[in-house]
């Protein structure tokens, strides 16, 4: 086992060094990021200092894409630039929950940065270890849902460089969205979120959209956290969502 360990970690940092990426020094910190693609700008995130990003890209406005816990800084970007954000798409976003105590902080980071353990937990347990990444309970996944899940549990790894960002995940970021004033929010909003998702739940999705002025609240009926069976669905609804307030930019 010592030797497939060491296989798996190795794959996934050589995963990694593979993905062209470039840095952007600001004062609050090294930003990497990823450039790829074409077409209308899209910023699709899951961290912070958005704006200065878009400025070192030559960007001035952009769609926004957040996903699961990249709620909150979205959430703080379409509420303090507007002017930078065509439209803001909540996938699967935090938007609600119950409040963490602080007391679990030191135990998840102790938990989290045992690396070994959690390959041993995805190795063994590959169906529990599938609720952990959003696969709903009793769920009966195709066999493209378990190409997708275990892609996405390969990319969970390596752990240890992810630690201080889901710390701060679980009790910074999402105590924000979970307190977000949405009723401030001055830009077009698209809510996409699975009526099963049991890490962002429905209610939260449903209870924002009704707060948003003006928002749109697309409800898949299954498919957990990673939208299973219903990618293609959610991808059609993105890009309509983008190309609808990219036209006015065109004019």
């Amino acid at each position: 086992m010592t030797s497939r360990y060491r296989q798996d970690m190795q794959r996934a940092w050589s995963r990694i060094a593979a993905s062209p990426t470039g840095t952007l020094e600001t004062h609050l910190g090294t930003v990497q990021y990823a450039d790829q693609g074409a077409g209308p700008p899209v910023l699709v995130c899951h961290g912070e200092v958005y704006t200065l990003l878009l400025d070192q890209l030559g960007i001035d406005r952009a769609a926004i894409v957040a996903y699961s816990a990249g709620s909150a800084s979205a959430l703080e970007l379409a509420l303090r630039h507007p002017d930078r954000v065509l439209g803001l798409v909540l996938a699967n976003a935090r938007l609600g929950g119950p409040t963490p105590s602080r007391l679990l902080e030191p135990i998840q980071g102790t938990v989290y940065g045992w690396e070994r353990l959690w390959w041993l937990y995805r190795t063994l347990l590959p169906s529990i270890y599938a609720r952990l990444i959003g696969v709903p309970k009793g769920y009966q996944p195709t066999p493209e849902d378990v190409e997708v899940i275990q892609a996405v549990s390969e990319l969970q790894f390596p752990l240890k460089p992810r630690k201080q960002g889901a710390i701060f995940d679980g009790f910074v970021s999402n105590l924000v969205a979970d307190r977000f004033g949405f009723e401030e929010l001055a830009v077009p909003t698209l809510i996409v979120s699975a009526a099963d998702d049991h890490w962002a739940r429905h209610q939260y999705a449903v209870s924002a959209a009704g707060r948003i002025p003006g928002a749109e609240l697309v409800t898949v009926d299954r498919g957990g956290h990673l939208f299973l069976s219903h990618d293609g669905q959610v991808r059609t609804v993105i890009g309509s969502f983008i190309d609808a307030v990219v036209q006015p930019e065109r004019r």
